[in-house]
């Protein structure tokens, strides 16, 4: 009998979501954003940076801050964002023009970019 599967949804451990050092409180991140590779204008990375460092300190889930950055991100930006969240992925995709992202804070990585 073959089971139906429901997708696994990882809660950020509390030592991932913390914002200050030891877990003071959500007005500081602890880590720093590491970016690994972007085609953004600098003023655009540290608007996605900051929706990704928001959305880690009000969510719980990897689903749920993807779709935080997501929404936020299509508002500030208006195109069709597509939004990767977690520890351990890899990508390869196609994008519009100064329109990709990928990065880290702490051991959170986030992909982000935009399609036509």
């Amino acid at each position: 009998m073959i089971t139906p599967r429901t997708p696994s949804v990882r809660r950020l451990s509390s030592s991932a979501r913390a914002s200050g050092p030891g877990g003071r409180g959500p007005e500081k991140m602890a880590a720093r954003p590491v970016i690994k590779h972007s085609s953004m204008t600098p003023d655009m990375q540290e608007m996605a940076i900051q929706c990704a460092q928001d959305a880690i300190a009000a969510k719980n889930t990897e689903q749920e801050i993807a779709m935080a950055i997501r929404q936020n991100i299509e508002t500030m930006f208006p195109a069709t964002w597509h939004v990767l969240v977690g520890r351990n992925f890899g990508c390869f995709v196609t994008h519009e023009a100064s329109k990709f992202i990928y990065f880290y804070i702490g051991q959170v990585g986030v992909c982000m970019f935009a399609t036509a």
